[in-house]
């Protein structure tokens, strides 16, 4: 039933926009997704409230931490080739549920051969992630991720468009 209803909405939402011209169509898609998600435009200018470098076998490592709204911060390490440090290059932002640590420790291989590549990569840990995330692993019921999902609900938004926020003043920075 809910795959039938899903495949019936989309049907419904592309014949909505069908007729529309490309910029109308984005503002469409837009106005959806904030209604499903919130608000998902960051309000402010992240602002660098911590800040490392160093160098690690060719690579600069960046450690910093963005304030992206009133007390809510990410942490992110930003991973620069040492022979791009220099001259503006291509970043790769990539995120996990586990955060920074845990991609680095199961994605070594493609992290090296991005870096080897001359692409810098960024490693947010966007809120309620990685080192953000409240203790405890689980997801169920009456984890600290539920509540924290239930919280911005109560507050009229979600964790998903909250999360999209960090990640937009990520790129934003």
């Amino acid at each position: 039933i809910a795959g039938q209803l899903g495949v019936e909405r989309v049907e419904a939402a592309r014949a909505r926009r069908a007729g529309l011209e490309p910029a109308a169509r984005r503002q469409s898609l837009r106005d959806d997704w904030r209604r499903l998600l919130g608000t998902v435009e960051s309000s402010v200018n992240p602002r660098v409230t911590m800040h490392s470098t160093q160098r690690m076998g060719g690579v600069i490592v960046e450690r910093m931490v963005l304030e992206v709204e009133n007390r809510i911060s990410v942490p992110l390490l930003l991973l620069i080739p040492e022979n791009n440090a220099k001259r503006r290059s291509p970043v790769v932002v990539a995120i996990a549920q586990q955060g920074k640590q845990a991609f680095i420790r199961n994605r070594a291989q493609q992290l090296a051969e991005l870096l080897e590549g001359g692409v810098a990569v960024c490693l947010p840990d966007l809120r309620g992630t990685g080192e953000t995330r409240s203790s405890g692993d689980t997801h169920g019921r009456t984890s600290a991720s539920t509540n924290l999902s239930s919280t911005e609900l109560m507050l009229g938004q979600t964790l998903l468009g909250a999360r999209l926020r960090d990640l937009r003043s990520v790129l934003a920075y």
